[in-house]
């Protein structure tokens, strides 16, 4: 079931992964992620959560996380996770959408996984 977002979550200050991201999701996320198109932005800094909820928490309350607070689109390592290997935000998130694949975004996508 799609969920609505109105909010995108990432670093204080954005890296071309987390442009990459907000990018992807407003041009190819609204029958994933509704509302996403028109979405705000918020930036966290240290990488974790401000209030202590999971990147799924957040989910279900409007909030897409990305390149932050562990969870599906963040490819550092946490407590219980290794480091998502050969993974950026970005190619993460092209998965979650199916658009990884996609021709055009492939360069892209190579491109901000070796920045």
């Amino acid at each position: 079931m799609p969920q609505a977002v109105k909010e995108i979550a990432v670093h204080h200050r954005p890296h071309p992964d987390e442009g990459t991201v907000i990018w992807l999701g407003r041009k190819f996320g609204e029958t994933h992620f509704p509302g996403i198109r028109n979405s705000t932005l918020t930036f966290w800094r240290d990488g974790k959560s401000p209030d202590g909820l999971t990147a799924a928490e957040h989910l279900t309350r409007g909030t897409l996380v990305a390149g932050v607070g562990g969870g599906s689109h963040d490819e550092h390592a946490t407590a219980d996770e290794h480091r998502k290997k050969d993974h950026c935000s970005a190619t993460l998130l092209a998965e979650t959408l199916g658009v990884q694949g996609n021709l055009a975004l492939r360069p892209i996508l190579k491109f901000i996984l070796e920045t």
